[in-house]
């Protein structure tokens, strides 16, 4: 066999490893955003758990809590 021989198969070759790459690369990428799709579900529950405690204690703060007082009579 010589490098003739060879020759018309190289480019494919090439095409098909290269392919097969980018393949397993975006397999990859996709797996990574999944799981950071999932860590940012988490932090946007955190949050919305803070700001209701956040809200709570600013209310708390300004007295929003309490009871309206009685009317004047």
């Amino acid at each position: 066999m010589t490098v003739a021989d060879l020759a018309p198969w190289i480019t494919p070759a090439i095409l098909l490893g290269v392919f097969a790459w980018l393949r397993s690369d975006i397999r990859d990428v996709r797996e990574r955003m999944d799981r950071m799709d999932d860590r940012l579900r988490g932090v946007e529950q955190d949050l919305a758990e803070m700001k209701g405690k956040l809200t709570f204690i600013e209310n708390y703060i300004l007295r929003r809590n309490e009871p309206a007082p009685d009317p004047a009579e």
